[in-house]
């Protein structure tokens, strides 16, 4: 079994507008990963996602493909797992709970 992991992104360029959280959320079914995508009122795009290092890996991957022509620049940060119980939009100024 694959030790649980969690990381926090954030995608800078042209990322509010063109779907992104939707698709985000989208591809996370795809993966064995929780977590949250939201806008920030700055024009960036965070990303928090927790699962095994695999799985989290290949669902970055495939947004950093999907949005490819929109991303300038991607920061991330390993972070504590907060054991999420699914992935979801939600919004910067609501607190994230699950």
């Amino acid at each position: 079994m694959s030790r649980l992991i969690a990381r926090k992104y954030c995608f800078e360029g042209r990322v509010q507008g063109v779907g992104f959280r939707r698709i985000t959320e989208s591809v996370a079914s795809a993966y064995d990963v929780t977590g949250y995508v939201m806008n920030l009122s700055d024009g960036r795009v965070e990303v928090y996602v927790e699962g095994a290092i695999d799985e989290v890996d290949h669902f970055v991957e495939e947004i950093d493909k999907k949005f490819e022509n929109k991303i300038t620049r991607v920061t991330q940060e390993l972070v504590d797992p907060r054991k999420y119980d699914r992935f979801t939009v939600t919004f910067e100024n609501e607190r994230v709970e699950m």
